[in-house]
């Protein structure tokens, strides 16, 4: 039988390309049927959508699924897997990295530059919400006082944000935070550095319409930073409107549905409308 890798081939000639965007996806050589798993699906549909619009990614997932789909009867593929690659604007649900977390990455001892540029930029982006593009832009100017204050590319709007020690730190340094590292090359090196330091707790989330486990490194890319940030914030009583203001975000609804994930707070009040209610 065909190698995945050939079967592509055959099927679409010109776009060798998705089966190399599926290995590097996954962190994989030679990827074979084998290696087509719930996991590896989402994070393939993850990557094509980090890093194109959602047009192509949904046109790519397409172009995979049909392949999958001709050898479905020859090959033990994952059950969902039509349903992983089908792009309809399904909401996933992502991780975000906890405090304790976040220290054991300011605590991690890079082992090469790229590590402690990606290592340096995500933990700036947890402590400030700031984007990637945004932040390597920075320069010592945009500390002002005990503030880091920019405008954001994007958004065009203004954020002030209180730096802390660590940033500060890092700033000090503007070669190991302003140097541009590739979404690829970022996240792949993001989950290791995430590997090393235990961020191993078993997770299981709801991506691309199914129910997928893994350790929380596996889960962890560029955006997840300023995921961890908001979420943590809201987590610590901040409200969504302020969170908003300080991501640079344009839309309130923007935070609520997309930065802020974790389990809705419920107030003591809301609790005990719920416990009222017995048997007796």
């Amino acid at each position: 039988m065909k190698t995945l890798r050939n079967a592509f081939i055959q099927k679409y000639p010109k776009y060798e390309k998705l089966v190399d965007d599926y290995e590097r996806a996954n962190e994989i050589e030679n990827a074979d049927w084998d290696d087509i798993t719930k996991l590896g699906l989402t994070n393939f549909v993850d990557y094509l959508q980090e890093n194109m619009a959602q047009s192509s990614a949904r046109t790519y997932c397409a172009m995979l699924k049909s392949v999958l789909n001709n050898y479905s009867e020859e090959v033990d593929l994952p059950k969902d897997f039509m349903k992983i690659l089908s792009l309809k604007g399904c909401v996933s649900q992502n991780t975000w990295l906890t405090d304790e977390e976040i220290e054991k990455l300011i605590k991690y001892d890079p082992e090469n530059p790229t590590e402690r540029i990606v290592r340096n930029q995500f933990v700036i982006e947890c402590l400030t919400l700031a984007r990637h593009s945004d932040i390597i832009k920075f320069t010592k100017d945009n500390i002002v006082g005990d503030r880091l204050v920019y405008v954001s590319q994007k958004t065009h709007i203004k954020a002030e944000i209180p730096i802390s020690p660590i940033v500060r730190t890092y700033m000090d340094d503007l070669e190991f935070v302003t140097k541009n590292v590739c979404s690829n090359t970022f996240n792949t090196v993001i989950r290791e550095v995430c590997r090393k330091c235990d961020i191993n707790k078993k997770v299981k989330l709801f991506r691309h319409g199914v129910d997928v486990e893994g350790e929380k490194w596996r889960f962890v890319s560029s955006h997840t930073g300023r995921r961890s940030g908001c979420t943590n914030l809201y987590l610590k009583g901040a409200d969504i409107l302020s969170i908003s203001k300080l991501a640079g975000h344009s839309d309130i609804s923007i935070t609520a549905s997309r930065y802020i994930v974790c389990p809705p707070k419920i107030s003591d009040t809301v609790m005990n409308y719920f416990l009222k209610f017995d048997d007796k």
